[in-house]
């Protein structure tokens, strides 16, 4: 479960206040389904829509009427879109390389 802490920063990420029951100190108010589906996506970004959708107790066509959850999947993507790729051999030689360029590596001619 989310520290208060977190909580409060998810909630102004989402643009949202605590509720009033929380400002008063009554203790932690249940998150929202949006909420819990974004920190489940955060927790575990390897999970499918549906594995997050029942962790968040909704369907998982529910999350894609979620605005912020829509959102933090699209920005979990792209941020993963200028990880360069590559290997490791045996003897420790790392080969990387760029798969947003188009250009073919030539060998030099003799001419």
């Amino acid at each position: 479960m989310l520290a208060d802490v977190e909580a409060d920063l998810l909630g102004q990420c989402l643009g949202v206040s605590p509720p009033a029951s929380r400002q008063a100190g009554q203790g932690r108010p249940a998150l929202s389904k949006e909420a819990l589906a974004i920190a489940a996506l955060k927790d575990h970004p390897d999970w499918t829509d549906g594995k997050i959708a029942k962790a968040a107790g909704c369907n998982a066509k529910s999350l894609y009427r979620m605005k912020g959850y829509t959102t933090a999947k699209a920005a979990l993507r792209q941020g993963g879109a200028d990880i360069p790729r590559g290997s490791k051999s045996e003897d420790g030689t790392i080969e990387a390389w760029d798969d947003t360029t188009t250009d073919d590596f030539m060998e030099p001619s003799d001419s």
